[in-house]
């Protein structure tokens, strides 16, 4: 399938639409985009765009329509990172504080395997250090959290960019971290140093740090008046969920700090097989090793050919995306009946002659069945 020219174009179309939060119609550029382009390999948007349909749909507080959207990403290094930070977001919504931990524990292990150093990955890296670390923040974690802003700074330095709402962002979490350790003067330098015209979300995030901090001096007058602010705010921008966290907060005052005696790092070895699982949202998953170019052209050419063969036959499934850990090339497709899906892409994978290595995961009962193909 030839590349569509259009699906960078509507992608930026819709991200100014979604600043000055008009939803409704970034919503509908987004999904024009994802049906110019469903998922190939020839078109690097696919992700960013299903990626920014969940933020919105998380921000509106719809968690079911965010999880339709993370459930089709899958891939590996920063791509990765940056999905499971936005799971780490919806599990923290949803109230599951162990769960987001854990997320955001894989997410920074993601980074850690990553070595690419050109502008585009550092600077991706760097927003899936700070999405995790806003999660942490709010769980609690401060120390970890501020870790997590120290590397993403590092990283947009390597990266050579100076983003004024970027940095907004980073010295937010700093000074709700700063919050949670009792260092009430150096988050009140923090926010006083932020910049009120920043866009709606920082503004508002200004305005509950104000809140938590008047918590904190027992002025509660002040805290509810600017929890007040802050929720009306949130709910006049159609940041719903703030919205629902706000009031919340404002009954039981802020986040607490919470200790752990393990870097982020290793969170996640304490359940790492009940988080992989967890996250096993396709039917099929073909892994093919590439060894040369010539591998990864024959599975280019698989790419292809799945892809039409299942256009051809939409009830059997989809392709719902790829990705590449290290030489292994991965096929990701989804469908109501696993096997049926992979009996009909099985001559087509093994027409190709399977390195050795390769395999291919079918899912069943909530795991996978797993069967070595060359």
């Amino acid at each position: 399938m030839p590349l569509e020219p259009d699906t960078e174009a509507k992608y930026r179309r819709a991200v100014p639409l979604w600043n000055d939060r008009e939803l409704i119609e970034a919503v509908q550029v987004l999904e024009e985009a994802l049906a110019d382009s469903p998922g190939r390999v020839d078109d690097a948007w696919w992700g960013a765009t299903t990626r920014a349909l969940a933020q919105i749909a998380m921000e509106l507080d719809d968690q079911d329509r965010a999880e339709e959207s993370l459930r089709r990403l899958r891939g590996s290094g920063v791509d990765d990172a940056q999905t499971l930070a936005l799971r780490a977001k919806r599990q923290y919504l949803l109230g599951n504080s162990e769960r987001a931990a854990l997320e955001v524990s894989v997410a920074v292990g993601r980074l850690a395997e990553e070595s690419e150093d050109d502008v585009a990955t550092l600077m991706n890296g760097a927003i899936a250090l700070i999405w995790c670390a806003e999660v942490l923040v709010e769980l609690g974690f401060a120390k970890d959290a501020a870790d997590l802003v120290d590397r993403a700074r590092e990283r947009t330095a390597r990266a050579g960019i100076n983003d004024e709402v970027l940095e907004t962002v980073l010295t937010l979490v700093d000074a709700e971290a700063a919050l949670l350790l009792a260092e009430g003067e150096s988050a009140t330098a923090d926010v006083d140093a932020v910049d009120m015209t920043v866009p709606g979300e920082e503004a508002i995030r200004v305005t509950r740090l104000r809140a938590r901090l008047a918590w904190k001096v027992g002025d509660d007058a002040a805290a509810q008046r600017h929890y007040d602010d802050a929720i009306a705010a949130s709910e006049t921008q159609n940041y719903l969920s703030l919205a629902r966290l706000l009031s919340s907060e404002r009954q039981v005052g802020p986040p607490q700090v919470h200790q752990d005696p393990d870097p982020v790092e290793r969170w996640a070895m304490r359940e790492s097989e009940q988080l992989i699982a967890g996250h096993i949202p396709y039917a099929v998953i073909v892994r093919l090793v590439a060894n040369s170019d010539s591998d990864t052209d024959r599975f280019l050419g698989l790419m292809e050919r799945v892809a039409d063969l299942l256009e051809a036959s939409p009830s059997v499934g989809i392709v719902d995306g790829f990705g590449a850990a290290g030489s292994v090339q991965e096929l990701f497709l989804d469908g109501d009946d696993p096997d049926a899906l992979w009996a009909a892409v099985k001559p087509l994978v093994e027409a190709i002659d399977p390195p050795s290595g390769s395999g291919v995961e079918v899912r069943q009962n909530g795991g996978l069945q797993k069967t070595a193909l060359g």
